[in-house]
């Protein structure tokens, strides 16, 4: 085998987490550590999985000299992470100078923060053997505004600071070294990097050496069955591969399941859908694209040839791709439709009625406005800031919505943004999955994505065509799609690379036509019948066919939905609801009344 041949990196192995040899490296130099990033996870220490501070402990005592490691935690106070030494820390702790005027120094024990800070400061500075303090979630134990907290920090950040100089004048095998984590957001540890002396070191999600290392330690303990057997290193390269992004932790709790689901790691792939609790059907499947396109039948009126495109594009992400490489997760997006056509003809609304459908409410449309994103850096909120900017563990917009069972993601008027959006897409598109700030990685395997734009129709440009007689449906959203097509490829607008990708899930939408003009305002009399017969306590009905009539009898072709929608409510919601306002004020408004309406000959609601 050729060194750095695919076969070798596709079989390496990371011995020891990578953040651990930061972390001793940072210690060799005199230096206090803050760690971020992905935390509270077990590590690999010499190719076994062991806990954390275990695997800190060893291995500052191989290669920093450091003699024992201390825990300290708002719920166990300090205590010394091997049992064993237990007896002899509390001897070794008992004979040390008390930090201040008390006749006795604090108790390993004492858990308030006023007695772990002093804890901390007194193992600092103490000077007969090395030791280390693993101060867990300061920001929880110094969480607060009262006097004694606001103290207790202060004594926690003078020994610090007083420790940070140490070094200089000492031998470097006495050395004492603090390493906190938890939240970076809190006070504690932002005071902490602030001091001189005190370093970063972000922990990344193990990568897949690391998750092929811990598959290997672990690979005694998977179920063995009749049909199973003892995983062969293809199965543990294959299981990594598809754990991406998983913690040691998460591999752990994998090879349980494979017990509990008496499902062998030689059947890698059926034992990750069994322990993410997936189906080989996708979300849409499982709610149905049948009942999805009655929604949108029933409210998407007049795009008849764009329901079609859009059930075609549902129907093919129903089931995940069996058609793949062993081992490759599916993690493009279920299903993406770039809608284009006028504006007000039902895009937006065709992604509030598929989040209603998958999600239950038309509010968990997550809307991006892209014309908002002009700037890089307005981007960048999608993906969150990288370590070292302020915002980075904020995470990003994106990966937060992946972060559900599932997603329906609309990016409004796509070609806006700034040309870095289109880089970003463009990785979305390719390999399905995206990174953020926080080193976190998201796929979209669960997510549909919208795009929708009117680039190909824009007011004030030749359109070819004349608004009093415009041609049919297919021959407009041909027309309005050469001359996106056009735009793009020169340049223009968007990006040519990103286009390639996007040509094969276009929607056109048609012009608004009387039509559909009239069932919008057919279906906009029977919601009103309903919700104001509910508002007042009375039955209503309306002549939705007389109101349908006069409304579209003054119809242009520049009418878009909204037009209609802002007709219906000057001409027939407010005067009905001015008169029944005005009967209840008189007293002339029964509970359980029946009253219909009609339209007069300007289309204005007047009671029959």
């Amino acid at each position: 085998m050729k060194p750095g041949s695919a076969e070798e990196e596709r079989g390496r192995r990371v011995e020891t987490s990578g953040h651990l040899n930061r972390i001793v490296g940072q210690v060799q130099a005199g230096a206090h550590v803050v760690l971020r990033g992905h935390l509270r996870d077990e590590v690999l220490v010499e190719g076994r999985i062991v806990e954390e501070p275990w695997g800190i402990a060893r291995l500052l005592a191989e290669r920093a000299g450091i003699q024992r490691v201390f825990v300290a935690n708002q719920a166990d106070g300090t205590f010394c992470v091997d049992p064993d030494e237990e007896e002899s820390a509390a001897e070794f702790f008992a004979e040390l100078p008390p930090v201040n005027s008390h006749d006795r120094p604090p108790a390993l024990q004492h858990t308030e923060p006023l007695g772990v800070a002093e804890v901390v400061r007194i193992l600092l500075r103490q000077e007969r053997r090395p030791v280390a303090i693993l101060l867990e979630d300061p920001a929880a134990l110094f969480d607060g505004s009262s006097q004694e907290i606001g103290v207790a920090l202060s004594v926690l950040l003078e020994g610090l600071a007083e420790a940070a100089e140490f070094p200089r004048g000492r031998d470097a095998a006495c050395r004492n070294t603090l390493i906190a984590y938890g939240s970076p957001d809190g006070p504690p540890l932002q005071a902490m990097t602030a001091l001189p002396g005190v370093e970063e070191v972000f922990v990344e999600v193990p990568d897949r050496g690391e998750r092929l290392t811990a598959l290997r330690d672990l690979r005694p303990h998977f179920y063995r069955g009749n049909n199973g057997g003892r995983p062969t290193q293809q199965d543990l390269e294959t299981l990594a591969s598809l754990t991406e992004g998983s913690s040691l932790n998460g591999l752990r709790r994998l090879s349980r399941a494979s017990h509990a689901a008496e499902i062998p790691a030689t059947r890698p792939e059926a034992l990750h859908r069994s322990y993410r609790g997936e189906s080989s059907e996708t979300p849409l499947g499982k709610v149905g694209v049948e009942r999805i396109m009655s929604g949108l039948g029933r409210d998407i009126l007049g795009q008849d040839a764009a329901l079609e495109l859009v059930e075609k594009q549902l129907e093919l992400g129903r089931w995940r791709p069996a058609d793949r490489a062993r081992g490759s997760r599916l993690t493009r997006p279920m299903a993406t439709l770039v809608m284009h056509g006028p504006p007000g003809v039902g895009k937006t609304e065709t992604g509030l009625i598929l989040a209603e459908a998958l999600l239950g409410s038309r509010a968990a449309l997550h809307r991006i406005d892209c014309s908002e994103l002009g700037n890089r850096h307005d981007v960048a909120r999608l993906t969150g800031a990288p370590p070292g900017y302020i915002g980075y563990q904020e995470g990003g917009a994106l990966t937060e919505v992946l972060a559900r069972d599932c997603a329906v993601i609309l990016f409004d008027e796509f070609d806006r943004a700034n040309p870095r959006l289109n880089e970003i897409l463009l990785g979305i598109l390719d390999a399905g999955r995206l990174t953020d700030g926080r080193g976190r990685t998201a796929t979209f395997e669960n997510a549909i994505l919208l795009f929708s734009t009117n680039l190909g129709f824009r007011k004030g440009e030749n359109r070819g065509f004349s608004y009093v007689d415009p041609p049919d449906t297919q021959t407009f959203v041909d027309e309005n799609e050469r001359r996106l097509e056009e735009k793009i490829k020169d340049g223009e607008d968007g990006s040519p690379a990103l286009w390639s990708r996007l040509r094969g899930s276009l929607v056109g939408y048609d012009l608004l036509r009387k039509p559909a003009v009239e069932s919008i305002v057919a279906n906009s009399c029977r919601r009103l019948e309903l919700n104001l017969a509910d508002e007042f306590g009375i039955r209503l009905s309306l002549a939705g066919d007389g109101f349908s009539a006069k409304l579209a009898g003054p119809w242009e072709q520049t009418w878009d939905g909204r037009e209609v929608v802002r007709r219906v409510q000057r001409l027939i919601e407010l005067p009905i609801r001015d008169k029944l306002y005005d009967l209840q004020r008189r007293d002339r408004l029964p509970e359980g009344a029946d009253l219909s309406f009609v339209a007069d000959d300007e289309g204005y609601a007047i009671l029959a």
